[in-house]
């Protein structure tokens, strides 16, 4: 009878005790499953890349680097000085390069010297190509941040960095990928005041690579570059243009069918600058211009395809505030209506920038040649030009065709 009056205690007591134990147990297993699946994610991580603690160290510090930026910090110049990397490390890197260039192109790209102006979506491209491409030492030169509507074109910047300035998220990006890299960001805007600190250097820069998109400040960086014997190769208006096959590189002379060319080449003459245009010159004219040999250095690289679409019109707070309130900067000049872009060309223009400058830093210049066909009108103006020139070498610098029998 006692033993029949325990038995149920006894079922309650092992009913009890289940109980208890089945949701520990598949805590536990949960639990196990969960630390299985996060360890092998990182050893895929791991397997991925090989060299990640290097990758994590870097993006830890540009992360760090990066805070007080974004929150406003005053400081509008800083250096990275180039991460140790094993040689052969940075050899595999830039083998494809090696063996386009040699040893020796190569070499020159290690201990070359750019200075890229403007880190949109020209510059930020061209940047990337160049730091890949195995650039010693960048300056970085920018103003402005990175905004939501910069992000259709802009090659590095994503939605964490809208706020912070464009020079740091392009230092930071290049310290991710080329960390042999030195890189100097200058976070202001070029003005003919600021020309003198922005593009000294020692040693002299090798090549500087304009991507401005404001006239004004354009025609001031390309009057610094050719007054200081700078080679400079200058990208023209990307904005409002789709064809990749009408994208040309030549001469600032030469570029045809682009309004910023056309205002360039207007303001450098009021300015005295001789921009390459001066081609009926004779030997003791081109010896007495000064900055005559470096304005044969200045290439442009643009596209002779006609505007698609034309600036948009100042919205009703614009209209209603005036459009200075509404400038990025406290400039006169500077552009407040937006232009159109779409997104891949002036990623097209920044790539073929970036192969210009490497082949020109290699050793192994190209010689670039104007595709655009001759319409009538640019016919005759050869023309004209061609008897200008035959003119004054039959009478003088002063004659005109009209003055000769022929």
């Amino acid at each position: 009878q006692r033993r029949a009056m325990r038995a149920p205690t006894t079922h309650l007591s092992v009913r009890v005790v289940a109980w208890a134990v089945v949701p520990v147990t598949a805590a536990a297993s949960i639990a196990a499953y969960e630390y299985l699946v996060v360890a092998r994610r990182r050893r895929r991580t791991r397997r991925q890349r090989p060299f990640g603690a290097i990758a994590d160290a870097s993006d830890d510090d540009t992360d760090d680097d990066e805070a007080p930026r974004r929150h406003g910090s005053s400081s509008s110049s800083s250096a990275s000085p180039p991460r140790a990397l094993p040689e052969a490390m940075v050899a595999e890197m830039l083998a494809r390069h090696e063996a386009f260039f040699g040893a020796d192109g190569v070499a020159r790209l290690r201990r070359a010297r750019v200075c890229i102006v403007g880190l949109g979506g020209v510059g930020s491209h061209a940047a990337t190509s160049l730091g890949r491409g195995g650039v010693g030492s960048l300056r970085l030169i920018d103003f402005d941040h990175v905004s939501l509507s910069s992000l259709n074109r802009h090659a590095v910047a994503t939605l964490r960095d809208v706020g912070t300035r464009k020079t740091a998220a392009m230092a930071k990006h290049l310290r991710r990928i080329a960390p042999f890299v030195d890189t100097e960001e200058r976070c202001e805007m070029f003005t003919a005041a600021s020309a003198a600190s922005l593009l000294s250097a020692t040693p002299a820069f090798d090549v500087v690579v304009d991507c401005i998109d404001d006239v004004e400040t354009k025609a001031a960086l390309l009057e610094a570059c050719v007054r200081r014997q700078l080679k400079v190769i200058s990208a023209l208006g990307a904005g409002a243009k789709a064809d990749p096959t009408k994208l040309c590189v030549a001469p600032l002379a030469d570029a045809v069918h682009d309004p910023l060319a056309s205002k360039l080449r207007w303001k450098l003459r009021g300015r005295g600058v001789d921009y390459g245009g001066a081609e009926y010159a004779t030997a003791a004219d081109a010896n007495a211009s000064h900055g005559a040999r470096a304005a044969r250095d200045v290439l442009c690289c643009y596209s002779h395809e006609p505007p698609r679409c034309a600036l948009l019109p100042l919205s009703e707070d614009q209209l209603a505030h005036g459009p200075a309130a509404f400038g990025t900067v406290d400039v006169a000049h500077y552009r407040v209506r937006v232009l159109p872009v779409l997104g891949p060309t002036p990623a097209c223009t920044g790539h073929v920038m970036a192969a210009v400058a490497l082949c020109a830093l290699a050793g192994q210049p190209i010689a670039p040649t104007s595709r655009e066909p001759l319409s009538k009108k640019i016919k005759e103006k050869m023309l004209q030009n061609l008897r200008k020139r035959e003119a004054r070498r039959e009478l003088g610098a002063a004659a005109s065709p009209e003055d000769c029998d022929w």
